[in-house]
């Protein structure tokens, strides 16, 4: 495992593009507004720029692009499960707190937070987190660019949230909570129920999900 930024991914699927955050050796968080459809085939961009095949297994809301509005935010992510394995990743965690300071990480390399950066690289800037009255919504004061949905906010050596929409003041992220949390684990667990792995992959994505499932519980667990 690892909690850096090289855990940071850049994702193209058909004819969109965005960030993910890989969350075990072989699956990606992201957003679920860029999944044409449960299935579809993804490219995933590692910080050393090699590249990964995945495929799309599981959405919290119907995919297709859909345009995201703020009650729907909570529900606007997704997984894709890769084919092979990729050597980090970041555990997810729970506690956004009013005024909480993070870092938001993603692709593709155009503007996040006023920084210019060249396509392929990523993109980092400091945040400064609020809750809503909405379940599972956030907010962060740096709007990021169009095509950077699915960046990882992260804090404490943990994905707090992912970007999902923005307007001209924040951005608008899906916070992880305890039933989103949930629902990955079991993602998780599915994938790897139907789909083929390495033995190696298959170990440490059942310890993840038992860190996951202790999270949930509230019970201590290791990061």
């Amino acid at each position: 495992m690892s909690n850096d930024v090289s855990a940071v991914v850049d994702i193209t699927i058909g004819s969109e593009q965005a960030s993910g955050v890989l969350i075990a050796p072989d699956e990606v968080l992201t957003v679920a507004h860029i999944i044409s459809s449960i299935g579809a085939t993804a490219s995933i961009t590692l910080s050393t720029g090699a590249v990964l095949a995945g495929v799309a297994t599981h959405a919290a809301e119907a995919p297709a692009g859909a345009t995201e509005i703020i009650g729907t935010i909570p529900n606007d992510y997704a997984v894709i499960h890769l084919n092979t394995t990729a050597p980090t990743w970041m555990p997810l965690t729970l506690g956004v707190t009013d005024g909480m300071a993070a870092t938001k990480i993603g692709y593709p390399g155009t503007v996040i937070a006023g920084q210019t950066i060249a396509t392929g690289h990523q993109a980092s800037t400091a945040v400064t987190m609020q809750t809503t009255q909405i379940p599972g919504l956030v907010v962060d004061d740096h709007p990021q660019a169009a095509g950077s949905s699915g960046s990882a906010i992260v804090s404490n050596g943990g994905v707090v949230a992912i970007a999902s929409g923005a307007d001209s003041t924040y951005a608008y992220d899906v916070q992880m909570t305890p039933s989103t949390i949930s629902n990955i684990a079991t993602w998780m667990a599915t994938d790897h129920m139907v789909g083929s792995h390495s033995a190696a992959a298959g170990n440490a994505d059942a310890a993840y999900v038992a860190q996951l499932v202790g999270l949930i519980q509230g019970l201590p667990h290791g990061v």
